[in-house]
């Protein structure tokens, strides 16, 4: 089996130095990737996956150098990643010049989604054999999923809801482009004759069109929190649950106030629809971030945050939807 041995420390820096984001972000040095997470073979292929730290905390991001040494006699596929793998989202690639040399060295970033164990699942390295033995033959050497432990964020270091400050202000959503003075014309003429048949239907059954009023965000968005407040799910300990529907009712908010679409999206497109928008200056966006993915640790990591933290986050939130009080509960707690 042709191998690369002693140069394989050398090949891994040089091949992975510089492994920039695939979104045109920052550059990650790959020098220090000498943590052996998992390793496996089959046939002239084997892959050794490392890493460049050995404890990662919640919410940093980790580079994963997956090296592939293989026979001359191999033809390999290129890896295809998906956004997600297992436990850990990816944030950055970097693919190997395929140069027919072995090793060939793809560099990945990716961040953990929970603190505690993160279960990781690559995927697997398909290959051809051309000659020798099992010439002819497509193969597929499967990467046993590994596991990463995560620590939490110190209670010192947690974002809290309260660093969001007041409500934005609400944005004018764009004007549609209008379209072909033809297309215009034809509407109209259409929107006259509808006119003139309902006109002489609705004279004749003198019937009055009920329209639903307008919503009010502000209204709406205490109603939504009394109404949240009432059911105590912190003093039940279902805090997860709680901190779920405290950030759907401001994506809600943010929603109707703003046109960005935040209850159908993950914590990640929400925060990229956000950087778009003029309504949110960046020191807002960066606390709004904050405290998102602080809720994502009690939502999805279990953790259990303080009476005051809950009580703080609560208040940011009537505070983030233009409300300046919170209705006083039997106990005085949330």
């Amino acid at each position: 089996m042709t191998r690369v041995g002693t140069g394989i420390g050398l090949a891994l820096v040089l091949a992975l130095a510089g492994c920039a984001d695939d979104r045109g972000g920052e550059q990650f040095d790959s020098s220090g990737a000498t943590h052996v997470l998992t390793e496996a073979s089959r046939g002239p292929v084997k892959v050794v996956v490392r890493t460049d730290t050995a404890a990662p905390r919640f919410g940093d991001k980790i580079l994963l150098a997956i090296e592939i040494a293989y026979e001359s006699r191999v033809t390999l596929a290129p890896i295809e990643f998906g956004a997600r793998l297992g436990h850990l989202l990816r944030r950055g690639r970097r693919d190997p010049e395929f140069t027919g040399t072995s090793p060939r060295i793809y560099g990945v970033i990716v961040q953990p989604e929970l603190t505690g164990t993160n279960v990781v699942k690559l995927p697997g390295i398909a290959f051809e054999i051309n000659s020798g033995e099992g010439a002819g033959t497509a193969q597929l050497l499967d990467i046993p999923a590994f596991e990463i432990e995560v620590e939490g964020l110190p209670p010192d270091e947690q974002p809290q809801l309260a660093d969001v400050g007041g409500p934005v202000p609400p944005v004018p959503l764009p004007p549609k482009e209008r379209g072909s003075l033809t297309m215009w014309v034809a509407i109209g003429g259409a929107t006259i004759l509808l006119l003139l048949g309902g006109g002489a239907w609705a004279f004749r059954r003198r019937r009055v069109v009920w329209t639903p009023p307008p919503i009010d965000p502000v209204a709406e968005a205490r109603r939504a929190l009394e109404a949240l407040l009432a059911r105590r799910l912190v003093e039940g300990g279902e805090h997860g649950l709680f901190y779920v529907e405290l950030t759907g009712i401001v994506r809600v908010f943010i929603e109707r106030t703003t046109g960005v679409r935040a209850p159908e999206e993950t914590t990640e497109e929400f925060l990229r629809d956000i950087e778009r928008n003029d309504g949110f200056p960046p020191e807002r966006r960066r606390a709004l971030a904050r405290f998102l993915e602080a809720a994502d640790l009690v939502k999805y990591a279990a953790q259990i945050p303080g009476s005051d933290e809950v009580n703080e986050s609560v208040d940011a939130a009537f505070a983030f939807c233009g409300l300046d009080t919170r209705p006083a509960l039997v106990g005085g707690v949330v």
